[in-house]
Formats: C-alpha cells, sequence, structure tokens
C-alpha cells in the first residue's frame, strides 16, 4: 500500500469513527418530544416577555455574556442569596441535574448580593413579572428554530424554587432545541 493510500484510508477511518460519534451524540435525545413549546404563558419558552410582565411580547435587551455562552450550548442562570432557604434548594435541584447535563449547558451561579454586574444585568433582562428582582430566579437560554426556520434566542425563568422533574425538563428542552436550531437532530 503507497503512503497516500495510507493516509486516504487513515483519513476516512477517522470520519468514520467522527461519524458515529456525533451520531451517538445526537441519539441522547432521540425521540425526545419537549416539554414546553414556544409562546407567551407562564409555563412556555419566550421569545419576548411573557403575559405576565408589564411588557407582554416586548424585546429582551440580552447581556453579551450570554450571547457570547449560547455560541457555544445553551445557558442556565441561577440568581440566588446567600441565606435563603429556596435559593439552597434551587442549588441543590440544579447541582443534581447538572451531573447529567454539565458537558451539554455553560451554568451561571450568581449571588446577588455580592454586587456582581451580570446578576443585575440578568435581573434586568429575564424577570418574568418585571421588576421583582425575586430569590432564586433561575433562568434557562437556548436557540430555537421556528416553523419557518428561523432561529431565534428562546428562555423561560422562573421565580422560587423548582422541583428537580421541572428543572431537568427545561434543560433537556434547552439541549433539544438548541440542538434543532443548529442543524443536530435531537
Amino acid at each position: 500500500m503507497s503512503r497516500n493510500s495510507i493516509t486516504i484510508f487513515t483519513g476516512l477511518a477517522l470520519a468514520a469513527v467522527l461519524f458515529i460519534t456525533e451520531s451517538a451524540a445526537s441519539e441522547d435525545l432521540s425521540g425526545y418530544n419537549p416539554t414546553y413549546s414556544l409562546g407567551s404563558e407562564d409555563k412556555d419558552w419566550w421569545t419576548g416577555y411573557p403575559n405576565e410582565n408589564p411588557n407582554p411580547g416586548a424585546s429582551v435587551d440580552h447581556p453579551s455574556w450570554v450571547l457570547q455562552s449560547l455560541k457555544e450550548k445553551p445557558v442556565i442562570i441561577l440568581l440566588h442569596s446567600a441565606n435563603c432557604k429556596s435559593c439552597a434548594a434551587q442549588m441543590k435541584a440544579l447541582s443534581q441535574i447538572l451531573k447529567t447535563y454539565s458537558k451539554d449547558i455553560t451554568y451561571y451561579n450568581i449571588r446577588v448580593d455580592s454586587n456582581d454586574s451580570n446578576g443585575r444585568e440578568a435581573f434586568e433582562a429575564y424577570d418574568p413579572t418585571g421588576g421583582s428582582n425575586y430569590v432564586p430566579t433561575t433562568i434557562f437560554l437556548t436557540k430555537f428554530k421556528d416553523n419557518r426556520g428561523k432561529t431565534s434566542l428562546a428562555w423561560h425563568s422562573y421565580e422560587d424554587a423548582m422541583s428537580e422533574s421541572d428543572v431537568e425538563a427545561y434543560i433537556k428542552d434547552a439541549i433539544y432545541y438548541y440542538r434543532q436550531s443548529n442543524g443536530g437532530g435531537a
């Protein structure tokens, strides 16, 4: 076998391994049906402010650090304070779920009582009720492809602690929608 033949064969073998690996990763959510869809109601994924906000449907001014992170994968932001029992419960629920999904999600754990500017920006952008700044607030962000094939940013935020099953549903949805919007399938 010539050196060129070995190089071509090696390249083809590597391509086959990469294809199989990517296919296996994409199959993690094959057959998955998202729990929540795009809309403007309480549990939906939103592209603008939800119905419960004083400015329903208005555009969101997404912070630049969020947009940068979304270039790689979906984002979860937990806004909490140090001496908050609901915050501790939410941190526990997230830590359990992130053991499974941490490689597929960018996670920001932000203490809002530490003067972190990202916390203020996140509250300003993603408060579903408009101005309450309640902790804990958990924010899920992903890319979403609509029926016309247009990709936009979709988000959901929740004030108070959530059940582990709700956290996991939003995380799985976020990963699913992100992969769909990037043409990678589930």
